[in-house]
């Protein structure tokens, strides 16, 4: 009887008093019936007064809660744990993907007549101006040009579909 007049008495304060330690209405209302049930389950609350055991119950409402929030800090870092370990991955699977474009890159400029391939190599691999290349190679600009164009129309028959928007991102970044 005793236990049923405090609920009855104090249900509402308590939730009160969880609210404002979780700013969660839902999470409140469990905390304190969770500290009900705890209570019920204690056979020593006979021997309490009333005031004893409101005391007890506020104690055990601010103990959970604190311990809600050790749960949840647990979960962020978890979380973030797992979102980094997710952009490592992700950084490793790119890197891969890099590797394999560049890898049939270049065995596809190693296919081009040796002048397209030396154009190629220095104008985008190298960055090299046409201006550069040209004086680096002995040749006019326009022939420089030229065999940019060239090399990637090579370049473009012979790489795979998938890869021609990765290899556009490599060359241009």
């Amino acid at each position: 009887m005793m236990i049923e007049k405090i609920f009855n008495d104090y249900y509402e304060a308590l939730c009160l008093y969880a609210f404002k330690l979780t700013k969660d209405r839902s999470l409140s209302e469990d905390v304190v019936q969770d500290a009900f049930f705890i209570l019920f389950k204690n056979e020593q609350i006979v021997q309490l007064d009333v005031e004893e055991v409101v005391s007890y119950l506020y104690g055990t409402v601010r103990n959970m809660c604190l311990n809600q929030f050790r749960r949840e800090k647990v979960i962020e870092r978890y979380w973030q744990k797992v979102s980094y370990t997710d952009k490592v991955d992700a950084k490793f699977d790119m890197d891969i993907i890099y590797s394999e474009v560049l890898t049939s890159i270049y065995n596809i400029i190693e296919s081009m007549p040796e002048g397209c391939a030396k154009v190629f190599r220095l104008g985008y691999l190298e960055g090299l101006t046409n201006k550069e290349v040209a004086e680096k190679l002995n040749i006019s600009t326009n022939t420089v040009k030229t065999q940019k164009r060239r090399g990637m129309i090579i370049l473009r028959e012979n790489l795979n579909p998938e890869f021609l928007p990765l290899v556009l991102y490599f060359i241009f970044n």
